[in-house]
């Protein structure tokens, strides 16, 4: 029934209308399959590699000028039950000619139906959501001859990324645990998020940044989910792959989309922006690989530029969740990533939050050094090489 499926999809694309529905809940039932001759087809990944987890971003940025910003830096994945990368290109074909030729509605629904369902199939119902989307873009779909049965509207599609954004970046799908053991930042975080010690530093922060206190704070995230065990090394690389894979989703997205996913910048940027400030370097690497791809399709001409260009509610964000560091304790780490990727213009704008922050390590110095000190070593950083063009001009 695979074999079938997969010559369906490479020969017969242009009648492929009617049975994509039948073709679909065929090949996604062959997953539970016991019989190893069909399952290999499964996408399911080898997360034993402790490499993944040991790898750190100590620097709390990743210099990514050297990559071609229109092409997604794709991490190289190892799956259980193949090892020729040949196989995994055949099935992101199919996936991609799904989506070209499909009902991107019925195909979303299944396959988010299936990653919310279980956490065996999340990573692999993302994987093949992401290259759905692409195909449905138009995006490296082989099409022989005239083409036809491409049913998929702009408004259908970016109706489709936008519900799959929304459970991508979830709370328990976004906030996922990455580090093996608990480092100084770890435990600052988590001392930062006493309820005592935050009451403390809200009702002061609050109390010094009264333009904000009429303002409703969000909480698109929710809050970081501490774990009462610790995870073990299989439980940290199916997070670092998922949130990999998610991320790697959002470039994929924006290619799909192009110019139209501008307006969706301002509730995909900031987590990504997150995640761009993880310590886990294959995650950091990815998320700032996708900020460059995004940035080249929207039509920025660099990540610096994105990152300007939309800073004025990136900003506010930060100011507002530095208030509500339960349910944001990242806000700093954005604001990091930011100063690390502008230039001196962003650095009047910031003026403001950089009081915040400075009040809330001055109230909590030992809870919070680590958290709020990178920002800092940051702003320094930004100032001294604006202090250099300066100079120059």
């Amino acid at each position: 029934m695979v074999e079938l499926g997969d010559h369906l999809l490479a020969r017969c694309s242009q009648s492929l209308g009617e049975c994509v529905g039948l073709l679909v809940e065929a090949l996604v039932g062959a997953i539970n399959d016991e019989e190893p001759r069909v399952k290999k087809e499964v996408l399911e990944l080898d997360v034993m590699d402790i490499r993944i987890v040991e790898e750190r971003n100590y620097t709390n940025s990743t210099d990514m000028s050297s990559s071609t910003p229109d092409e997604l830096h794709i991490q190289k994945k190892h799956f259980l039950f193949f090892t020729d990368e040949k196989i995994f290109s055949v099935l992101m074909e199919i996936c991609r000619t799904l989506g070209y030729y499909g009902n991107i509605y019925l195909l979303t629904d299944h396959f988010l139906d299936l990653y919310q369902q279980s956490q065996v199939y999340r990573k692999q119902a993302a994987m093949v959501l992401n290259e759905i989307i692409r195909g449905a873009g138009g995006i490296a779909v082989a099409t022989e001859g005239p083409v036809r049965g491409h049913s998929t509207t702009q408004e259908d599609l970016k109706v489709a990324v936008v519900s799959v954004i929304e459970e991508y970046t979830s709370l328990k799908n976004w906030h996922l645990i990455t580090l093996s053991e608990e480092t100084d930042r770890d435990r600052q975080d988590q001392q930062l998020l006493s309820p005592s010690r935050l009451l403390s530093i809200s009702n002061n922060i609050s109390s010094h940044a009264d333009k904000y206190s009429s303002q409703v704070v969000p909480a698109p995230f929710g809050s970081w989910p501490l774990s009462s065990s610790t995870p073990t090394i299989h439980q940290l690389n199916s997070n670092i792959w998922q949130l990999c894979i998610q991320l790697e989703g959002m470039a994929c997205f924006a290619q799909a989309l192009e110019h139209r996913f501008r307006p969706l910048l301002m509730t995909s940027l900031y987590p990504i922006l997150e995640k761009a400030g993880e310590e886990t370097l294959v995650v950091s690497q990815t998320a700032l690989s996708s900020m460059m791809v995004i940035s080249k399709v929207c039509g920025f001409r660099s990540l610096k530029e994105l990152i300007n260009e939309n800073s004025d509610y990136l900003l506010n964000d930060i100011s507002l969740n530095l208030q509500r560091l339960s349910q944001h304790p990242q806000a700093p780490r954005v604001l990091t990533v930011m100063l690390t990727h502008s230039d001196g213009s962003l650095l009047p704008l910031v003026e403001d939050i950089v009081q915040d922050v400075l009040m809330a390590l001055d109230l909590s110095y030992d809870h919070t050094a680590a958290l709020f000190c990178s920002v800092l070593h940051a702003l320094m950083k930004a100032l001294g090489e604006d202090a250099k063009v300066m100079h120059v001009i």
